[in-house]
């Protein structure tokens, strides 16, 4: 591993252990046994290391999304899977959660530039999981693009509801959005 992995691996750790607000560079240095120097010599702030492993924990969410589009099963499936894949995810990994939904809530001028491709990346590859049901006569024709941001925004703002209010929950949340998004995409 070279020392960016390291640093990232061990900003994870922390993250996962004791919550992104105890996430500091001397944190990393001690964990890692790096000289603070070094460390900042790679990420010159906190925002940076942040957004860093934001990208790592998103590109795999959208590797995951383009790997459902290669897969040969219906789009049932593939919304199970993801919605399975997403709120398993949020579930087993709170403080990661927390995270990635506190910098979501930012405003566009001081959002993080991981944040901004995921938001605009993850529906672009859902719309192709969308297309190629369209294609395949599984769904009627709709604007592939449109379905796929309500999608999206239904996915991320169910996620907000279950963090903020105490009487939902991360199952009842994935129940709630299969049934939303298989009887509302049928033909």
């Amino acid at each position: 591993m070279d020392k960016r992995e390291v640093i990232d691996k061990a900003a994870f750790e922390i993250v996962v252990e004791k919550g992104y607000e105890k996430l500091t560079m001397k944190e990393v240095s001690r964990k890692t046994g790096l000289a603070l120097k070094e460390i900042e010599s790679i990420y010159s702030s906190k925002t940076e290391l942040i957004n860093s492993l934001l990208t790592s924990i998103l590109t795999k969410k959208l590797d995951f999304l383009k790997s459902l589009n290669k897969s040969e099963t219906t789009l049932q499936k593939k919304l199970i899977n993801l919605l399975d894949h997403h709120f398993d995810y949020l579930a087993t990994h709170p403080r990661i959660a927390e995270l990635v939904i506190d910098k979501t809530m930012l405003s566009r001028e001081h959002s993080l530039p991981a944040i901004d491709n995921f938001i605009n990346e993850f529906p672009a590859e859902l719309s192709k999981i969308i297309d190629r049901a369209v294609q395949n006569n599984e769904i009627r024709k709709v604007d592939t693009r449109l379905v796929a941001s309500a999608m999206f925004h239904a996915i991320h703002g169910v996620t907000l509801k279950v963090k903020y209010d105490e009487n939902y929950n991360y199952p009842q949340a994935k129940r709630e959005l299969i049934n939303l998004f298989c009887i509302g995409v049928k033909s």
